[in-house]
C-alpha cells in the first residue's frame, strides 16, 4: 500500500484498507477476554501509524519539494508561502486547472460527455452495493463487511473527486484503474442481471472505449 503511494497521490486512499484488520483483531481480543485500555490504545495506535506510513511517500515528496525549492533566499515559487506549502496541489491547480467546480465550464461540457458513462455507472453501482451492504450488514468487526464497507468508501470519494475536483475527462481510467467494486458492478452489468438492453449498452460502452479509447489518446486527444 505504501508503495501505491509512491506511483500515485491517490494511493494515500488506501489508509484507508489498515483498519478493518485492527478492528478486526480488536473484536477476536475483545470475545477472548484479552483486552484492556491499555491494549485498546495500542491498537488505536498501530491503526495510525499503519495509515500514516502509508502515506508516508506523499509527504516525503511535499517536504523535499520544499527543501529543494523555497530553502532558497531568492526566486522562491509564491506556492512556499502558502498555509500548507504544496508543490502537488500548486502544479495540480496552476497547470492543470485542478481545484473544486474549476472544470464547470462551457468548454469542458465535451469533456464530462466522454466521462458519463462510467460516472453512470459509478453512481448506480454505489447505491446497489450500499443497499446489499446495509441488508447484510453483519457488524463493523466482520471482516469481509469491513472490507467491503471500506471499499465502498473508497470508491464514493474518488468518484466525488472525479466529478467536482479534477479533469473529469479522465474518470475513465482512474476509477477503473483503483476501485475493485466498480468491476464487481460492470460485472453485473454484463452479465445481463440489469436486463438485456443494460447488458447490451455496457457490452458497446466496454468495446467503444477499448478500442477508440487507446488510439484516441495515444494521438493526444483528450481520451482516456
Amino acid at each position: 500500500l505504501c508503495l501505491a503511494t509512491f506511483a500515485r497521490s491517490n494511493g494515500i486512499l488506501n489508509a484507508l484498507m489498515v483498519f478493518p484488520i485492527e478492528f478486526h483483531q480488536f473484536h477476536l481480543s475483545k470475545a477472548k477476554h484479552e483486552h484492556s485500555p491499555l491494549r485498546t490504545a495500542a491498537k488505536i495506535a498501530l491503526a495510525v501509524s499503519e495509515a500514516l506510513f502509508v502515506a508516508l511517500p506523499y509527504f516525503c515528496v511535499q517536504i523535499n519539494a520544499y527543501y529543494v525549492f523555497c530553502s532558497k533566499t531568492q526566486e522562491r515559487p509564491n506556492w512556499c508561502d502558502y498555509k500548507v506549502p504544496s508543490i502537488y496541489s500548486y502544479i495540480q491547480s496552476e497547470y492543470w486547472k485542478v481545484g473544486l467546480f474549476r472544470y464547470y465550464t462551457l468548454n469542458n461540457v465535451p469533456n464530462f460527455v466522454l466521462a458519463f458513462p462510467v460516472l453512470l455507472v459509478s453512481f448506480h453501482g454505489i447505491k446497489y452495493h450500499l443497499k446489499i451492504e446495509i441488508k447484510h450488514f453483519k457488524g463493523f468487526f466482520n471482516l469481509q463487511s469491513m472490507f467491503r464497507f471500506v471499499l465502498l468508501v473508497h470508491w464514493m470519494i474518488l468518484t466525488l473527486i472525479s466529478v467536482l475536483v479534477m479533469n473529469v475527462q479522465v474518470s475513465t481510467r482512474f476509477l477503473c484503474a483503483a476501485c475493485l467494486p466498480l468491476h464487481w458492478y460492470i460485472g453485473r452489468l454484463i452479465s445481463g442481471k440489469e436486463g438485456k438492453k443494460v447488458q447490451k449498452v455496457t457490452i458497446l460502452w466496454l468495446a467503444v472505449y477499448g478500442i477508440v479509447g487507446p488510439i484516441a489518446h495515444s494521438n493526444f486527444l483528450p481520451w482516456t
